[in-house]
């Protein structure tokens, strides 16, 4: 288990890491785990993923974040299995 963030689990079972500063953060697996299936990888705060999809939910559908620190914009890549659609969206 990361050291670095505490895990709390609300009264429906939904499961969450936060660090010292209050930001979901989690090293060794996702910070966000919902009683539902849905999964959320987040290092200090910002969600992300080095090694996969950032977010995963039950129905198949994943969220990719790719992060450019040179022009300090994120992009979001979202794509559900089932509609085989992608949506592109720049985020600050």
């Amino acid at each position: 288990m990361d050291s670095e963030s505490t895990l709390t689990i609300d009264e429906f079972g939904n499961k969450r890491w936060i660090n010292t500063k209050g930001e979901f953060h989690r090293l060794d697996g996702p910070a966000r785990e919902f009683e539902n299936g849905h999964k959320e990888w987040w290092f200090n705060g910002v969600i992300h993923r080095e090694d996969g999809s950032a977010a995963i939910s039950p129905s198949g559908g994943t969220l990719m974040v790719f992060l450019m620190k040179q022009k300090k914009i994120g992009l979001m890549l979202f794509q559900m299995k089932q509609r085989q659609s992608v949506c592109l969206a720049r985020i600050s």
